[in-house]
Protein backbone atom coordinates (compact mmCIF):
# COMPACT_ATOMS: atom_id res chain seq x y z
CA UNK A 1 0.00 0.00 0.00
CA UNK A 2 2.95 2.60 0.81
CA UNK A 3 4.70 1.86 -2.78
CA UNK A 4 1.43 2.79 -4.32
CA UNK A 5 1.25 5.86 -2.84
CA UNK A 6 4.31 6.82 -2.64
CA UNK A 7 4.65 6.41 -6.51
CA UNK A 8 1.31 7.92 -6.76
CA UNK A 9 2.58 11.11 -5.02
CA UNK A 10 0.92 11.10 -1.79
CA UNK A 11 4.04 10.29 0.75
CA UNK A 12 7.50 9.59 1.26
CA UNK A 13 9.85 7.32 2.72
CA UNK A 14 11.73 9.34 5.40
CA UNK A 15 14.72 7.42 7.33
CA UNK A 16 14.77 8.46 11.17
CA UNK A 17 18.50 9.85 11.64
CA UNK A 18 18.81 8.56 14.79
CA UNK A 19 17.44 5.16 14.53
CA UNK A 20 18.27 3.57 10.81
CA UNK A 21 16.02 0.86 11.32
CA UNK A 22 13.22 3.11 11.26
CA UNK A 23 11.50 4.74 8.51
CA UNK A 24 8.72 7.53 8.64
CA UNK A 25 6.00 7.71 5.94
CA UNK A 26 5.19 11.58 5.15
CA UNK A 27 2.13 12.62 3.36
CA UNK A 28 3.41 15.35 0.91
CA UNK A 29 1.35 18.55 0.75
CA UNK A 30 0.29 17.99 -3.17
CA UNK A 31 -0.92 14.72 -1.92
CA UNK A 32 -2.91 16.22 0.82
CA UNK A 33 -4.20 19.12 -1.56
CA UNK A 34 -5.43 16.46 -3.60
CA UNK A 35 -7.56 14.58 -1.16
CA UNK A 36 -8.43 17.36 1.06
CA UNK A 37 -11.86 18.25 -0.73
CA UNK A 38 -12.77 14.46 -0.58
CA UNK A 39 -12.67 15.56 3.30
CA UNK A 40 -14.07 18.49 3.92
CA UNK A 41 -17.98 17.22 4.49
CA UNK A 42 -16.63 14.86 7.13
CA UNK A 43 -14.70 17.76 8.64
CA UNK A 44 -16.98 20.09 9.06
CA UNK A 45 -19.62 17.25 10.86
CA UNK A 46 -16.43 16.59 12.93
CA UNK A 47 -16.81 20.25 13.91
CA UNK A 48 -20.69 20.35 14.39
CA UNK A 49 -19.99 16.79 16.63
CA UNK A 50 -17.68 18.65 18.61
CA UNK A 51 -19.80 21.49 19.26
CA UNK A 52 -22.36 19.07 21.09
CA UNK A 53 -20.00 18.44 23.70
CA UNK A 54 -18.37 21.03 26.32
CA UNK A 55 -14.04 20.60 27.02
CA UNK A 56 -14.84 18.04 30.23
CA UNK A 57 -16.95 15.40 28.03
CA UNK A 58 -14.41 15.77 25.03
CA UNK A 59 -11.62 14.79 27.93
CA UNK A 60 -13.80 11.83 28.81
CA UNK A 61 -13.99 10.53 25.51
CA UNK A 62 -10.61 11.06 24.63
CA UNK A 63 -9.00 9.19 28.02
CA UNK A 64 -11.71 6.30 27.59
CA UNK A 65 -10.15 5.84 23.72
CA UNK A 66 -6.91 5.89 24.82
CA UNK A 67 -7.28 3.38 27.66
CA UNK A 68 -9.39 1.43 25.16
CA UNK A 69 -6.14 1.24 22.78
CA UNK A 70 -3.97 0.65 25.42
CA UNK A 71 -6.39 -2.17 26.99
CA UNK A 72 -6.23 -3.88 23.64
CA UNK A 73 -2.59 -3.84 22.71
CA UNK A 74 -2.25 -5.32 26.19
CA UNK A 75 -4.75 -8.09 24.81
CA UNK A 76 -3.40 -8.69 21.70
CA UNK A 77 0.47 -8.65 23.69
CA UNK A 78 -0.88 -11.44 25.94
CA UNK A 79 -2.83 -13.93 23.10
CA UNK A 80 1.00 -13.47 20.63
CA UNK A 81 2.00 -15.08 23.85
CA UNK A 82 -0.35 -17.76 24.31
CA UNK A 83 0.39 -21.65 22.84
CA UNK A 84 -1.08 -22.25 19.48
CA UNK A 85 -4.10 -23.71 19.62
CA UNK A 86 -5.06 -27.11 17.42
CA UNK A 87 -7.41 -26.49 15.11
CA UNK A 88 -11.37 -27.72 15.52
CA UNK A 89 -12.86 -29.33 12.88
CA UNK A 90 -15.28 -27.17 11.19
CA UNK A 91 -18.66 -29.36 12.63
CA UNK A 92 -17.35 -28.09 16.13
CA UNK A 93 -16.26 -24.51 15.49
CA UNK A 94 -19.75 -24.19 13.61
CA UNK A 95 -22.03 -26.08 16.26
CA UNK A 96 -20.17 -24.34 18.61
CA UNK A 97 -21.03 -20.85 17.21
CA UNK A 98 -24.30 -21.77 16.98
CA UNK A 99 -24.88 -22.03 20.68
CA UNK A 100 -22.77 -19.56 22.15
CA UNK A 101 -25.54 -16.90 23.64
CA UNK A 102 -25.10 -13.61 22.91
CA UNK A 103 -25.00 -11.21 26.03
CA UNK A 104 -26.92 -8.33 25.52
CA UNK A 105 -24.63 -4.60 25.76
CA UNK A 106 -24.38 -3.08 28.87
CA UNK A 107 -26.23 0.18 28.94
CA UNK A 108 -24.55 3.76 28.70
CA UNK A 109 -24.09 5.15 31.64
CA UNK A 110 -22.83 9.07 32.88
CA UNK A 111 -19.16 9.88 32.20
CA UNK A 112 -17.61 9.70 35.48
CA UNK A 113 -16.35 13.58 36.33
Amino acid sequence: MIDRLERAGYVRRKRDSHDRRVVVVEALPAGIKRIEPMYRRLSRSMDQLHDDYDDRQLAVVAEYLSRAVDLGATHVAWLQRQPKLRRQSKSVELRTRRESPRRPAKPLTEARA
